[in-house]
């Protein structure tokens, strides 16, 4: 199935993200490869992948399809193509009552025109007949989505119970056609036992005995007793050496707990060492900051008796400083006199100011209006240029082709062509009509912006005259600030309070040189006491780390690898066990039917030649129907094609995991051992093997699922394809989320190289990994009320 065209029509996730009722998206301007629907959050991108298939659902969306419509004519329109043939899937939705009618139509040729034609419709309208139609041309919904199609929340193959995925696997290979051949062996075979049961009845009825019969059967009897005796001293000898592994293993986990228990003692004095570095660091720090304080401390003590000192020399000094700062303050009382005169007329200025300018915003965001009106003008011819250059490109093919006219636009090879060429007079006079609009719009922007500029310029002439009236004002703002400078500089040498200090000068300084005396006396002894704490936490740390066995968890994971030893050994004995003791059980099962079967060959009966040919002839048959029961039963046949194909797909999946750094292969495990190891069962498992053991899918992190699951269902629609169901195109919505960006370069590449071993022609992604998207040059962009398409 190649995807050709979609129609959408009252979709509630396009009206949303678009704010248009309808779309219209042709994928055949599309060249083979991977397409990406880009565009933010809520823009559409997912409602356009889950209308891009023909089923009537959406696989991560509530709901049936009808709830996702809103119009009462809303529509969901596929083209799309298999094998050469051309069919349409339409579904009409009436979103006001809830009802909806679905049709499948196939193409015809026009016998008149020669083109295609979708007249023939593959069902009535009804929604279970187009169920059945579409399931017959493309299979079950289930297989779609579960192998083509990943959806947002869709379930993951690791999702699926072991049931699931086996139910999946049967329809993916169609092995249930088996089951039709079993229920026949069956039947004939239960006819033929019948049969057998009728002569052997006949046959114990009259009874066979020969003296050869007889001792046959009792070498036999011996041969068998002799066996029995063999196995029973391989049962003893099993069961003894299972016993010695066992003391073995009881052992070994008695040192390991030991270890353990050392290990503890290890993490102890670790603890211990850790907190003995903490109290080492504190008390580094402590005496560090006491220092550093008592450091500062004698260098304010210092630095208040030079003050002091100072102050003594600087009497005079103050005095006079202090009558410049009287007239410095009769000096500044005046200005601002002056000054605020001036500030009431230059506020009233500034206020005619800011009116006109506001007056000016209201053209100015006409002015900003025009010119967005411009730039979406010139998009627009942009987009009309580049539509009129496609139709052209696409008109050049009639003239590479020896057709002429009337068979050419017959042809569905040019049909493209044609049509082209008829559009393009369309798309030149809507190129001509924008660049009308654009001229005229750029002549309106330039007459309002020349009209806001003069009138600035006239607002700015004005102010500036009403400002020379007012210009006094700043050599008296300079006066002022330099006179308030000054005396803020004179305030700052505060000589009133210096000359209040001058009394106390002398006091001070000889006061502050006990104190220095002091502090020395004090940074001595803190010095000798860290320095002996120090020495003593170092020497205890020492003592510890002497203490500590490094190589002791290395000795406890040698350990458990004797024990993964010792277990496998026994799990191997156990198993031999067991099937000796089966073996031992069928054996003496045999002496008793021998002695039965030599006890009834003792009666004298006659012999009936007839009745033992016979009987040959209905075991023969009945080996034959056996034969076919099991080759059709679920562990014959179909395992036996399941495992091929499971191999088949892990193989394709490995191949695609190799592009990444972790080396995970996968590995389907189709039947299982029962609890009693006697029978197998069906089971599903999907199996992680990596360098440290093996683990169930669904046990891997959410980003390494992400790219495993994505390997499996590209792997499985590659054999789908290979099955017969021509599907050409995958799905996959947001599945990249979970991965770091070195991975996530890596799924990129896992999916370009899976499109290219299935040869599909279009695989559609939505991603929001931006840093992607340069790795994909085909787009459908969905932003800003339009859809633009990237080729």
């Amino acid at each position: 199935m190649r995807i050709l065209k979609l129609k959408l029509r009252g979709a509630i996730g396009i009206k949303k993200g678009l704010g248009v009722d309808e779309v219209e998206i042709d994928f055949t301007q599309f060249q083979p490869g991977l397409i990406a629907l880009t565009g933010r959050n809520g823009s559409g991108k997912t409602t356009i992948m889950e209308n891009l298939h023909p089923y009537r659902c959406m696989v991560s969306r509530d709901g049936s399809l009808q709830n996702h419509f809103f119009l009462k004519d809303s529509y969901r329109i596929i083209d799309f193509e298999i094998a050469g043939k051309f069919y349409k899937a339409q579904i009409n939705i009436d979103a006001l009552t809830g009802g909806s009618e679905a049709y499948l139509f196939e193409s015809r040729i026009d016998t008149r025109t020669g083109e295609l034609e979708y007249d023939h419709a593959l069902n009535d309208g009804k929604l279970t007949t187009y169920d059945q139609a579409l399931e017959k041309l493309l299979g079950t919904p289930e297989l779609f989505f579960n192998s083509v199609f990943s959806g947002q929340k869709s379930k993951g193959i690791a999702e699926l119970k072991p049931a699931d995925r086996r139910k999946l696997f049967y329809e993916l290979l169609n092995l249930n056609s088996y089951e039709t051949y079993l229920e026949h062996a069956k039947s004939k075979l239960k006819a033929e036992e019948l049969r057998l049961a009728e002569v052997e009845g006949e046959i114990r009825a009259i009874g066979e005995n020969t003296d050869f019969s007889i001792e046959m059967h009792e070498e036999q009897l011996t041969v068998v007793r002799l066996k029995i005796k063999e196995l029973q001293n391989e049962i003893e000898k099993n069961e003894h050496a299972i016993e010695q592994i066992n003391e073995e293993i009881k052992q070994n986990e008695i040192e390991i707990q030991i270890g353990n228990e050392s290990l503890k003692s290890n993490d102890e004095y670790k603890k211990t060492i850790a907190t003995l570095f903490e109290n080492l660091n504190a008390v580094t720090k402590d005496s560090n900051s006491k220092l550093a304080r008592y450091e500062s401390d004698l260098q304010d003590y210092y630095k208040i008796i030079t003050n002091n000192g100072f102050l003594i020399k600087k009497k005079e000094e103050i005095e006079t400083g202090l009558r410049l700062m009287d007239g410095i303050e009769e000096l500044i009382s005046t200005l601002q006199e002056k000054r605020n005169v001036l500030l009431e007329k230059k506020s009233a200025i500034q206020k005619g100011y800011s009116e006109a300018h506001q007056g000016l915003q209201k053209r100015e965001r006409e002015l900003h209006d025009k010119s967005k009106n411009l730039e979406l003008l010139k998009q627009n011819l942009r987009t009309a240029q580049k539509d009129l250059n496609r139709v052209k490109e696409d008109a050049e093919l009639i003239s590479t082709v020896p057709c002429g006219t009337e068979t050419g636009s017959k042809c569905r090879f040019l049909s493209n062509a044609f049509a082209s060429e008829k559009n393009i007079e369309f798309f030149e006079s809507e190129v001509k009509r924008i660049s009308s609009e654009i001229k005229l719009l750029e002549i309106n922007y330039n007459d309002l912006g020349s009209s806001i500029n003069s009138q600035k310029e006239l607002i700015e002439e004005r102010c500036q005259i009403a400002l020379k009236e007012v210009a006094e004002y700043t050599s008296i703002e300079s006066e002022l600030s330099k006179e308030k400078t000054l005396l803020a500089d004179y305030k700052n040498r505060k000589y009133k309070e210096q000359l209040d200090q001058l009394l106390k000068a002398e006091n001070e300084i000889t006061l502050y040189q006990q104190k220095i005396d002091s502090t020395n006396k004090l940074i001595d002894e803190l010095k000798a006491s860290s320095s002996k704490e120090i020495y003593r936490i170092t020497d205890e740390i020492e003592e510890l780390q002497k203490k500590i066995d490094y190589d002791l968890a290395e000795k406890i994971a040698k350990k458990h690898e004797q024990i993964s030893i010792l277990q496998l050994r026994r799990q191997n004995l156990k198993h031999n066990l067991d099937a000796r003791k089966t073996e031992l059980e069928n054996k003496r099962n045999e002496v008793a039917r021998i002695i039965q079967l030599i006890e009834d060959l003792k009666k004298d009966l006659e012999k009936l030649e007839i009745l033992k040919g016979k009987k040959l002839c209905i075991e023969d048959q009945i080996k034959d129907w056996a034969f076919l029961c099991k080759a059709f039963d679920k562990t014959g046949i179909p395992v036996l094609k399941l495992e091929n194909s499971g191999v088949e797909i892990t193989t394709i999946a490995n191949e695609l995991l190799s592009l990444f750094e972790n080396k995970f292969r996968i590995v389907f495990e189709t039947t299982s051992l029962t609890k009693d190891k006697k029978k197998l069962k069906e089971t599903f498992d999907i199996n992680i093997v990596e360098e440290d053991g093996v683990c169930e899918i669904g046990n891997k992190s959410g980003g390494q699922q992400v790219w495993l699951e994505t390997a499996i269902q590209l792997a499985i629609s590659l054999v789908v394809r290979q099955q017969g169901r021509n599907i050409q195109t995958s799905f996959l919505d947001e599945k990249d989320g979970a991965l770091d960006l070195d991975n996530a370069y890596s799924y990129i590449e896992m999916l370009k190289k899976a499109h290219q071993m299935s040869g599909v022609y279009n695989t559609f992604i939505i991603t929001h990994r931006t840093e992607l998207l340069d790795f994909i040059p085909q787009q459908v962009k969905l932003s800003d009320g339009y859809l633009q398409i990237l080729n």
